[in-house]
């Protein structure tokens, strides 16, 4: 029988089980006696031998029965699980996962088991003095085993039901939908926006009522068409956080470090493009606490903390925006080390320097080429990382923030959109552009009286409601040639950055209008400020402001 037919279904099915097989794992070293857990390690080993061998990878389905058997002592209580059965066990998953991108890149599953499947049949506990002892050392510390929050049962971290081949009906009340074609929905529904904007377009100029009615529904349509689609492109926080506990692990092992990692908001639900994105930024930030945030337990101890280390990161909704942070209470950053590196490798003059507050110094972290590590480790040290960090957040019309205290830990802040595929702007003219504000960055348009405003030392300000809010020409922010405005009121979009206010000086509004964002290439994808464009229903390309970006 023909099993090709089968093989992405069989891809996709094998590397959910692998993960809940990690989550599992490194869950069971922080509470060895859960006997729900082990079930699911069990399970999860046992579904991976009987998906393998219907499809005739046997030397997949060998590793993994090697692994169910194993297992299976552990359930059976011939002896408690430990360390030298997590390693044994993760290794096994590495190796599962490597067959499973052989299949999916020839369609063979080849690799070398024969030395990991001795040693699982061979082991025995650290307790006995064997293969377990062998595989940890006699003194060595377990790392990384505290982690609060781990899923249980849960295929990794979704929603998902974990599907067990054989072992119980499958659900007929879901499909899986490749993710290109949900891409390529979203983009058709794009062109749609842009194309319902030139039939507003058009309806303006005809004067025809019955137009102008069908060109409304058509709008109110596609909104709704795009919601839908969005909510099957959205997927929980736990998605990609529910693999950080493996990793967190390896780091902490790697370093001789104790760390325990929490993690919150699971259920919060991002767009999976943007989730994809942020995945690389995530586990820079993550290397970056175990390396550089979280001492050696001597060290904490001699500070007078407890021996192990915490790293919390968080996922929380505010308005439109997604807010992730990556907190740890290590040895923190000190800002005039920090400004003596940048000196150093040249990449800020000493008046500038001078000039930094502790924020901005922070900030120097991101520059390329940065980093005040005194060694090159397999962790990081290599003066990249931090820069890839900040430009894939811009890309996604994201920005970073630092907090840091000496001897107390540092928190990085990432602050990310739910979606960025077709959002509502207000069209402004900022002769000689028409550009962009997503609405939801504003928090009112304003006429003000020229005789509201005056200078203040150096800055230009308006008087609103007893509050004086700083006034910016928004053609000075961008480069563009200034104009004198000759009416009674100056236009002006008020933001907040960080907690401040400030008018954004434009020549007129235009009105507001649902746009498909497209992420600009090189060199406009460089540009302060910009998130990104999209074409108007006659045919004209804007830029979109980031008023966070463009005044930081």
């Amino acid at each position: 029988m023909d099993m090709s037919q089968y093989k992405d279904l069989f891809i996709s099915e094998v590397r959910e089980h692998l993960q809940t097989l990690n989550d599992t794992i490194v869950a069971l070293e922080g509470e060895p006696g859960d006997h729900g857990k082990i079930d699911v390690l069990f399970r999860m080993a046992h579904s991976i031998k009987g998906m393998a061998a219907s499809m005739g990878y046997e030397k997949m389905a060998e590793l993994a029965h090697k692994m169910e058997d194993l297992m299976d002592k552990v359930r059976k209580e011939v002896f408690g699980f430990e360390t030298g059965i997590a390693d044994l066990l993760l290794e096994g998953s590495d190796l599962l996962a490597e067959m499973v991108r052989g299949v999916e890149e020839d369609g063979k599953a080849e690799q070398d088991i024969s030395g990991l499947v001795e040693k699982l049949a061979g082991f025995t506990p650290l307790s006995a003095g064997g293969e377990g002892e062998k595989q940890q050392g006699s003194a060595a510390p377990s790392h990384g085993r505290k982690v609060d929050g781990t899923v249980e049962g849960k295929t990794g971290g979704t929603a998902r039901a974990v599907r067990e081949q054989g072992d119980g009906e499958r659900s007929q009340k879901t499909v899986r939908v490749r993710t290109e074609v949900l891409d390529n929905l979203i983009n058709i529904t794009g062109e749609l926006v842009t194309s319902k904007n030139r039939l507003a377009n058009i309806s303006g100029k005809s004067g025809l009522r019955n137009l102008d009615m069908a060109v409304f529904d058509l709008s109110r349509q596609v909104r709704e068409l795009h919601d839908e689609i969005l909510k099957l492109r959205l997927m929980p926080f736990g998605a990609l956080a529910d693999r950080l506990p493996r990793t967190l692990r390896d780091l902490a092992k790697k370093s001789g470090k104790d760390v325990s990692l929490r993690v919150s908001g699971r259920e919060i639900e991002i767009d999976r493009g943007i989730l994809d994105e942020i995945s690389d930024p995530l586990l820079h930030l993550l290397r970056n606490a175990v390396d550089h945030g979280i001492e050696t337990p001597a060290e904490r101890l001699g500070r007078g903390k407890k021996p192990n280390g915490t790293i919390a990161v968080e996922a929380r909704k505010l308005k439109d925006r997604i807010i992730i942070s990556i907190a740890d209470d290590g040895r923190g950053m000190d800002p005039a080390g920090i400004i003596a590196a940048a000196l150093e490798k040249g990449l800020i003059s000493e008046e500038e320097g001078h000039r930094l507050s502790p924020r901005q110094a922070f900030l120097l972290t991101c520059l390329p080429g940065f980093s005040t590590a005194r060694e090159v480790t397999g962790i990081s040290g290599r003066g990249v990382g931090m820069d890839v960090v900040r430009s894939s957040l811009q890309s996604l019309g994201g920005n970073l923030s630092i907090e840091s205290e000496p001897g107390k830990g540092s928190q990085f802040t990432l602050s990310l959109p739910v979606t960025i595929s077709i959002i509502q702007v207000l069209l402004v003219g900022c002769t000689p552009l028409t550009v962009a504000f997503p609405v939801d960055k504003i928090l009112r348009t304003l006429d003000i009286k020229r005789e509201d405003v005056s200078v203040s030392g150096r800055r230009t300000v308006f008087e609103l409601g007893g509050e004086s809010i700083p006034l910016l020409s928004l053609q000075r922010l961008l480069g563009l040639p200034l104009s004198t405005g000759k009416g009674p009121g100056i236009p002006a979009v008020m933001v907040e950055i960080r907690g401040r206010k400030a008018g954004l000086v434009v020549d007129r509004f235009i009105g507001q209008q649902d746009v498909f964002v497209k992420q600009f290439g090189r060199p406009m994808n460089r540009m302060k400020g910009l998130m990104g464009g999209a074409v108007l229903g006659d045919g004209q390309i804007i830029c979109i402001i980031d008023p966070a970006e463009l005044l930081r």
